[in-house]
């Protein structure tokens, strides 16, 4: 098992600094940030107690999850709580204007049957509503496509 708290990330520095192969190590630096986020790893010596708080958070996390949480922690530049991440994350779509067509349905807004007249609707306009209203939307590769967040 790994270290967890930033006194145990500490403590096997110094195990590493004390098993070096060159005498009297004292230097350290984080060069492999990957999966971190950027706030936390824009130089070699982040904070340990901010990186165990990010780690133990991101471990109680799914696999879908875990991408769009550190974007999330990016965008806010704060370790980000589970449960306001999971108030603030509305889910990986293709589009921004799916999410907006999903939103629509999930109020009860029937899409489906004659058509007429939300085969009219302009998804981009409705999306652009909800951008302008506190919601945020990027895409990732990594997560599949466009990560879509409210605020909170």
């Amino acid at each position: 098992m790994g270290a967890t708290t930033a006194e145990e990330i500490n403590d096997c520095i110094a195990a590493m600094l004390a098993n070096s192969p060159e005498p009297g190590a004292e230097e350290w630096a984080m060069h492999d940030s990957n999966g971190i986020p950027f706030y936390l790893s824009r130089n070699e010596w982040p904070d340990l107690a901010t990186l165990a708080e990010f780690a133990e958070t991101l471990s109680d996390l799914s696999a879908d999850e875990e991408i769009p949480y550190v974007m999330l922690c990016n965008d806010r530049h704060a370790v980000v709580s589970v449960d306001s991440f999971r108030e603030a994350f509305c889910g990986v779509y293709d589009s921004p204007e799916d999410y907006a067509e999903e939103l629509a349905a999930d109020m009860g807004i029937e899409l489906s049957g004659f058509g007429w007249p939300l085969n009219h609707i302009d998804w981009a306009a409705a999306w652009h509503d909800l951008d302008c209203d506190g919601y945020s939307a990027e895409y990732s590769s990594e997560a599949g496509g466009y990560v879509i967040f409210r605020d909170f």
